[in-house]
């Protein structure tokens, strides 16, 4: 007796049938989610939608990378940042931080359970462009795609203009569900890029109706708080990196290890590991040593992480702060407690932060490290200086 499987497993590597099956059978399209499948309700709040099929699809027939038109209206140095970057799996037009707030939660659910085959599936759409785009599933397609997967189960729309295709990407992705829920900020973030590409009227009565499409009309975090940052022009949104991104943002952006032999290295380290910062710089010190290499500078790199704050940019410069406080008191207090009058030794360098906030980009390019070993930063933090002449005087060095 063939055993069904409601789970694939990331081995497999590949979709079957019987898989499309089974995701047809627990997810039974227009009677269990109207508003992801009959298009004639999907018309009243996505104009030019239309739902075709769910089906097996090759990765390699899936357009990843930004489509020029859904860049439109953003500054020139967020589209370079954007398009430069090699793992173009993790921009998603659509949110505040270009993945799911519970990406991490995600792909630890996929290593420990397989590919799960009761939950909605991963939505692609033809676009007007041509292209087969990812509207939403970017974590998991991200993690199948690390995992050696050939193809995909997805749910296939057309749609024949670009507003629709971004809000139905939000919307697909409301509160309370399975995957990275829809958030306030992926809406604010939403409709001040949809303003500025043209496509939609800094008007009460129109955002009040985007709002209640893309959510639903649930809501994230109050719809009069929603429409007040849509209306003031909030930009507070940012770029989120994983580790291994970061060092491909670092790598794209020519901060490379051991450029001509010159002996200079990158440590990514996150925000939150600030406690065990010190040791792991050291341990990397020791293991390129051990591989052979001179090391002259081994520069510590901070990855902010998502920024919870909807002053993005304040939340940055304090995580900026706290790190480097914390690591110059557990340095100290290592010190203190082992050593006696030892002479520092510095190969090891906090060198500099990520810049990830978009609304900087008016500042600052976003293409270059905030560096802390000169300039202004050099003995200051960004709490020592005033807000405004934070980002002027201390980022232009």
């Amino acid at each position: 007796m063939t055993q069904i499987t409601h789970s694939v497993p990331l081995s497999k590597k590949k979709f079957k049938k019987e898989h499309l099956e089974i995701s047809l059978s627990y997810v039974n399209n227009a009677v269990a989610y109207p508003e992801f499948y009959n298009n004639a309700v999907m018309q009243e709040k996505f104009p030019g939608l239309k739902y075709v099929n769910r089906r097996i699809m090759n990765i390699s027939d899936i357009d990843i990378t930004p489509d020029e038109q859904l860049l439109k209206g953003l500054p020139e140095s967020i589209r370079k940042n954007i398009k430069v970057q090699k793992t173009t799996t993790r921009v998603q037009s659509q949110r505040a931080n270009g993945r799911g707030e519970e990406a991490p939660e995600v792909w630890r659910s996929m290593k420990d359970d397989g590919f799960e085959l009761k939950h909605v599936p991963i939505s692609i759409c033809k676009l007007p462009s041509g292209r087969n785009h990812i509207m939403d599933g970017r974590t998991r397609m991200e993690e199948l795609y690390r995992q050696g997967f050939t193809n995909v189960i997805v749910d296939y729309y057309t749609c024949d203009n670009y507003h629709s295709f971004n809000k139905f990407g939000i919307f697909r992705n409301p509160p309370k569900e399975v995957r990275s829920p829809t958030m306030m900020k992926d809406v604010v973030h939403l409709a001040t890029e949809e303003i500025k590409a043209g496509r939609l009227k800094k008007e009460n009565t129109v955002i009040e109706k985007f709002i209640k499409d893309v959510t639903g009309g649930k809501f994230p975090g109050g719809k009069n708080k929603i429409m007040q940052r849509i209306l003031s022009g909030d930009n507070s949104s940012s770029f989120t990196y994983t580790e291994q991104e970061s060092y491909d943002w670092l790598y794209d952006h020519g901060y490379q290890n051991n450029i001509g032999n010159n002996g200079i290295f990158y440590f990514v380290v996150s925000h939150e590991s600030v406690g065990s910062a010190v040791l792991a710089a050291s341990r990397r010190l020791e293991e390129l040593r051990e591989k052979g290499h001179i090391v002259t500078k081994l520069r510590i790199v901070i990855n902010p992480g998502y920024l919870e704050a909807a002053d993005a940019a304040g939340s940055w410069m304090k995580i900026a702060d706290k790190f480097r406080d914390s690591f110059s008191e557990n340095l100290d207090t290592i010190e203190k407690a082992y050593f006696i009058k030892p002479k520092r030794n510095d190969t090891i360098v906090l060198y500099g932060i990520i810049p990830t906030v978009k609304s900087m980009v008016q500042k600052y390019q976003l293409d270059k490290l905030v560096v802390f070993v000169n300039g202004v930063l050099e003995n200051k933090n960004f709490g020592d200086l005033r807000f405004e002449e934070g980002l002027e005087s201390a980022l232009f060095t």
